[in-house]
């Protein structure tokens, strides 16, 4: 392929080269079969032959390889529906570790899917793009952590002399949030990685970002990057729903501020923060049932929303969702709780699933497995009524916490791949779309 044609002139080209960093987003393992019921077709050839190269290619080659790379993973974002990336860490995670494995797990279950939803919505009628993982680091979470100048240089001569190309920013915090604003088609600052045509460009339609995780501290920099790409008014309707056993509004955990026990403590401080109307209530949590006391405080403190699994504690204002498994009575309260019998217009939704949600006796394939959780039935049908009122807008969907080693058969991997195709489906179909979904 000649690079000419991602280059204006022969200084954009020298640019390029003399680049100091890249995006760190790098191709998925898909395992074997064909991933995502077969709906795939030619993105899976979005990264080029050329990219798997040794070590004793040049490095300028490498770059302009890099810009190939983007370049395509650019063009398929801006004709895609929906789109797929992966997040293998769980370094933020304090017990069972394994939820780094997440994404090639929830890669090779879904070979063995038809694209057909339970409300017959066919997905192979919708682009649905994997663009692969992003590249996270295997010890640094958040790049706070690494504050000399001195780390960053001797990190950076280290990927010279292996003949690579550091990728952009440091932590995986920071790695995360900005990958997924890039992938949004946010401006961001000071970027000389990309030259300015390799930002996706989106015109009405943007695709729905569908992350795979790992650990659930992912969530925080994946909601902030879908939430600060939106206008003011967009902003002013913006809510979150978390499937949780846990709540994760701890202050911090381990002496960090940013991990799975604390990111929708991070969440609710920067929508609160960034919201000059009605910042209260705009998180609801539902399934929770492992409570700390200091999360309770939290709670008050943000007007976080709670559907618990049980429990006698009505002084924290908590209705519960499964003493009596009425669902559906369960979803008129998170009608109420988003508004939608207010007439206030669209509703721009982020839902985050963390697998533990549902009973451990179904999946012990978790981080911090809990019994008395959801059942498949109910997390199933509780999403399917979310994603299909009229007024939703779904910005954003993450699966996280599935952790393929601990568990039998791959369940979890399995489970989290009918979570995201009913999801997805049951949204498209109902808010009939034809290819895309409408941003405003």
């Amino acid at each position: 392929m000649d690079d000419s044609i991602f280059f204006e002139s022969l200084d954009e080209r020298r640019l390029a080269i003399s680049s100091k960093y890249r995006i760190p987003i790098v191709p998925p393992n898909h395992g074997h079969g064909r991933p995502w019921g077969g709906i795939i077709d030619d993105t899976l050839g979005i990264f080029p032959e050329e990219l798997r190269m040794n070590a004793e290619d040049e490095l300028v080659k490498r770059k302009l390889f890099w810009f190939k790379y983007l370049y395509n993973i650019k063009k398929q974002l801006e004709k895609s529906d929906v789109v797929i990336v992966g997040i293998p860490t769980d370094i933020d995670v304090e017990y069972r570790h394994g939820a780094r494995f997440g994404p090639r797990a929830i890669r090779d279950a879904s070979f063995q899917f038809s694209p057909y939803t339970e409300y017959n919505c066919d997905l192979s009628s919708f682009r649905i793009c994997d663009i692969g993982d992003v590249e996270v680091h295997p010890y640094v979470l958040d790049e706070d952590m690494w504050k000399e100048d001195d780390i960053y240089r001797i990190q950076y001569h280290q990927y010279l002399q292996d003949k690579e190309i550091p990728p952009k920013w440091t932590g995986n915090i920071q790695r995360i949030e900005w990958t997924l604003k890039w992938m949004l088609g946010y401006k961001i600052p000071q970027m000389n990685t990309i030259l300015p045509n390799m930002s996706p460009t989106y015109g009405s339609k943007n695709p729905i970002p569908v992350i795979i995780g790992g650990g659930h501290g992912i969530s925080f920099p994946c909601i902030k990057a879908v939430f600060d790409s939106l206008d003011d008014n967009e902003r002013d309707n913006f809510f979150v729903i978390y499937f949780d056993a846990h709540p994760d509004l701890l202050k911090r955990r381990s002496g960090l501020e940013k991990t799975h026990a604390s990111q929708a403590t991070r969440v609710a401080e920067h929508l609160y923060n960034n919201l000059e109307s009605h910042p209260d209530g705009r998180i609801i949590q539902i399934g929770v049932r492992d409570i700390e006391e200091e999360e309770r405080e939290t709670r008050k403190e943000y007007k976080i929303k709670w559907l618990k699994m049980g429990g006698l504690d009505k002084d924290y204002e908590a209705d519960e969702i499964c003493r009596y498994r009425d669902v559906n009575n369960s979803f008129n309260k998170i009608r109420e709780w988003l508004r939608l019998s207010n007439d206030k217009g669209n509703i721009y939704l982020y839902i985050s699933v963390d697998i533990d949600v549902l009973d451990a006796g179904l999946i012990p394939g978790t981080g911090t497995p809990d019994i008395g959780g959801l059942s498949g039935r109910e997390l199933i049908d509780l999403l399917h009524q979310v994603v299909s009122e009229k007024e939703i807008k779904l910005y954003g969907l993450d699966v996280v916490e599935t952790a393929p080693d601990r568990n039998i058969g791959n369940i979890s991997g399995v489970t989290s791949v009918r979570v995201i195709w009913e999801t997805i489906g049951t949204y498209l179909k109902t808010h009939n779309r034809s290819g895309g979904y409408v941003r405003k």
